[in-house]
């Protein structure tokens, strides 16, 4: 099954009014609330870590700025009581060039005595390091832990761990498209919050961008079949500044919507995928499917309205509205597609 994970990051401020972040360690289960609230089911704890002058981390103490490592240890043992997993970032680059593999493998060992679920750590090409025999070990002596690198080619770990590409990219809408319905469609480069991992110049022209388009890329983001990585504050804005605390309010309650149809329709969404291919380039669709069940997702990227016909292989009678960003729709054969909109639906195959 695929897991959903919240990517956060302690020593980031949150100053907006609907006081969503935290300032320290000692604030961290405010996260495990809203990671419980939303349905996530792994928190993915980032930058915490103490720096030498040379800007090496030393991942075996928290950032005494955030609090004491064993408030950390704290924190861990109230993230499994609200049954969640709690995994370290770790970049190899940035351990001393002195240290050896077995001094590595003692500071990963420290942490999973102390309670952590896994790793996701950044690939380290440029690490002296042989990582992928650090990768065996640890799959090797803990069977249960969760191992992630991030990394744009991952093919000598693809048998050992999950694969991420948490890299920057930016695209238009068209390429968008053809980047889900080609042989990236499970990428996890969606976001919004113009943090450096979605750009789309013709949002920022519509006038309802802030809850129109950031449920839209809530649906194409959280409605996969893969593991989904959702950066701290995407649920509720946070990067966007004067932005009404209802309308993060109500990010944040689509989100746990999204989260709930996900988990109602997995079975679906962890059956077959096929891109519907329609005549207008800005359209883009496509559906899950198990069986003669279908999950159709529908998007229009674009700031005009379109007809959409939909395909004769889907049975319009048994069709039905689960979710969208605009408001509910009824399902017939020629549907007019508002500007921006997203919406899914449930159907049968013919």
């Amino acid at each position: 099954m695929a897991e959903i994970f919240y990517r956060t990051y302690p020593k980031k401020l949150n100053k907006d009014k609907s006081d969503l972040g935290f300032v320290d360690i000692y604030d961290l289960d405010k996260r495990f609330m809203l990671a419980k609230i939303l349905g996530i089911d792994c928190l993915i704890i980032e930058d915490i870590f103490k720096k030498d002058k040379n800007n090496f981390f030393d991942y075996s103490q928290v950032d005494k700025n955030l609090g004491q490592t064993r408030d950390f240890v704290g924190e861990i043992l109230l993230c499994h009581e609200m049954s969640l997993s709690i995994i370290l970032r770790i970049d190899i680059n940035k351990i001393n060039e002195q240290m050896e593999a077995k001094n590595i493998l003692a500071i990963l060992n420290f942490w999973i005595d102390k309670g952590i679920d896994g790793f996701l750590f950044d690939d380290c090409k440029n690490s002296k390091i042989n990582f992928r025999e650090v990768l065996l070990y640890l799959k090797k002596t803990y069977k249960n832990l969760i191992l992630i690198v991030n990394t744009k080619n991952g093919e000598e770990y693809k048998n050992i761990c999950k694969i991420v590409d948490l890299s920057y990219k930016s695209m238009e809408n068209e390429n968008l498209k053809e980047f889900i319905l080609n042989e990236n469609k499970n990428s996890n480069i969606f976001s919004l919050n113009n943090d450096f991992d979605f750009s789309c110049l013709n949002f920022l022209d519509f006038k309802h961008f802030y809850t129109i388009s950031a449920k839209l890329i809530a649906i194409i983001t959280l409605i996969r079949q893969n593991d989904i990585f959702i950066k701290e504050g995407e649920e509720t804005l946070y990067y966007l500044d004067k932005i009404d605390s209802r309308i993060r309010k109500e990010i944040f309650d689509f989100y746990r919507e999204i989260f709930l149809v996900r988990y109602d329709y997995l079975d679906i969404i962890r059956g077959g995928y096929f891109p519907i291919k329609l005549k207008d380039k800005d359209v883009l669709s496509y559906m899950f499917y198990n069986g003669k069940k279908a999950l159709v997702i529908l998007n229009n990227l674009c700031q005009k309205d379109i007809i959409v016909d939909l395909p004769k292989f889907i049975d319009i009678r048994k069709s039905t509205f689960v979710i969208g960003n605009i408001s509910k729709r009824t399902i017939v054969k020629n549907i007019n597609l508002r500007a921006y909109e997203s919406f899914v639906f449930e159907t049968y195959i013919k």
